[in-house]
């Protein structure tokens, strides 16, 4: 092993890693019977795969959510359902890395390996599209219109940190000799996704990236942890981040007037928390620990 410290590395260095790691062929076996037969533990070994990269990006110290040039994904977050009230609101634009989101959202999961699967799709064996047509998969979809980088530049979340301006990023396409890691993000695929709570997506995002439960929860409010959890819910993120909103509802939920109780989100969340108890995913707790 190298003692070499990972965070010294050259960024764009920790990248070229992480891509070989994630997207490296896999050595061919030549008995096309073996393969059938071992169908099912290369999805297992893809899956193990996806988490060991992130794991491995998240070790190495750097806030990847903002080398957002060394993204997989165009990804707009919209509202699920539009109302009076939402009619002008644009979406929320991310450049997302799918080697985070794969692991950390059983739905993203399934949705980004089912296109991969559909783009080398065999007309002998089609892909099951069961996943892809269920209603669980309808708020999430590729988009195809072109890209137009003057108008969706400056929606990008501010989460990414400071990023090149439209003229000057244009500018580094147009030269004589572009940035070929720039040029490249005109072209990478877009995903539209409908959340109940667009406005609680980024930290959630950035959770999927570190995994920093502790920084997370600073986020949670008692009025907005419902809306939170059904962002949780809809993407079927990790058990951790789902149990780290039920610990904070169990406090919140004991502190007099702190939460509203008649809002459908909440009353949503009383029944999954209630559902979490019987299960034994968390444990009963008299502690009224004030609201921090």
């Amino acid at each position: 092993m190298s003692d070499k410290n990972p965070s010294s590395r050259d960024p764009k260095e920790k990248d070229t890693q992480h891509h070989d790691l994630a997207h490296s062929p896999r050595v061919e076996d030549s008995s096309e019977d073996e393969k059938s037969d071992t169908s099912h533990e290369s999805q297992e070994d893809t899956e193990a795969l996806d988490f060991f990269t992130a794991d491995v990006l998240r070790q190495m110290g750097t806030l990847w959510i903002q080398q957002p040039h060394y993204a997989s994904h165009w990804l707009e977050v919209i509202p699920e359902k539009t109302t009076a009230g939402t009619d002008s609101i644009e979406p929320n634009v991310f450049l997302v890395m799918d080697q985070f989101l794969i692991p950390a959202s059983t739905l993203m999961s399934d949705f980004l390996e089912d296109s991969v699967i559909s783009l080398d799709n065999d007309p002998q064996n089609p892909p099951d599209s069961s996943k892809r047509n269920s209603p669980r998969s309808r708020c999430i979809q590729f988009k195809d219109e072109p890209m137009d980088l003057a108008s969706i530049w400056p929606r990008l979340h501010p989460i990414h940190g400071l990023l090149p301006t439209v003229p000057s990023l244009t500018s580094i396409i147009d030269a004589e000799e572009p940035d070929t890691t720039w040029e490249a993000m005109t072209t990478l695929p877009r995903i539209e996704l409908r959340l109940p709570s667009p406005m609680h997506f980024a930290s959630l995002l950035q959770v999927m990236y570190d995994m920093d439960l502790d920084r997370w929860e600073k986020t949670f409010t008692p009025t907005q942890i419902g809306d939170i959890v059904r962002n949780v819910c809809r993407l079927e993120c990790h058990t951790e981040l789902a149990v780290r909103c039920l610990e904070y509802y169990q406090r919140v939920r004991e502190v007099e007037g702190a939460v509203p109780k008649e809002d459908p989100s909440i009353r949503e969340l009383e029944v999954l928390y209630q559902h979490s108890l019987k299960l034994g995913v968390i444990s009963g707790s008299n502690d009224k620990t004030r609201i921090k």
